[in-house]
């Protein structure tokens, strides 16, 4: 017996047969796919004797960020409007000088009003937080507790 043998001219493509199944087109990645792995966000670590005051430092520091925010726009914000009221008319960053300061100085508040939230959020988390807690409610008058 001899092998049979097909002469196939490499000119001309071959064509599949119909039994086997063409493989699925994909019109567009995933998004799941392509997005790369978020990364856990560490945990911060604490000595025991010392994570309420580390606690309370953080608190405190970005509450003075969040008014240091405000306190910066509140100038940025009257800076512009005190250039605006110049160019407008004559002496007009004079004239409207308590206009501008006080609308100014709404809007930075807004931005420091967060400052006492912010402390709290972080002064409230942790293990030592009811000794906190306890400390601001003896120190509080009685009208504001």
């Amino acid at each position: 017996m001899t092998p049979k043998t097909t002469e196939t001219n490499p000119a001309e493509p071959v064509a599949a047969p119909a039994s086997t199944p063409m493989p699925p087109v994909i019109l567009r990645a995933s998004i799941r796919a392509s997005k790369p792995k978020a990364r856990k966000k560490k945990k911060r670590r604490y000595s025991f004797p010392l994570n309420t005051i580390q606690h309370l430092e953080r608190g405190v520091t970005r509450s003075l960020e969040t008014v240091t925010k405000g306190v910066a726009r509140t100038f940025s914000d009257y800076t512009d409007r005190s250039d605006k009221s110049a160019h407008k008319k004559r002496d007009g960053a004079l004239r409207d000088g308590i206009a501008n300061w006080t609308k100014a100085f709404s809007k930075g508040m807004r931005v420091a009003g967060e400052a006492p939230f912010d402390f709290v959020k972080e002064v409230n988390r942790g293990p030592g937080s009811k000794q906190v807690r306890d400390t601001v409610r003896l120190l509080t008058p009685p009208p504001l507790r």
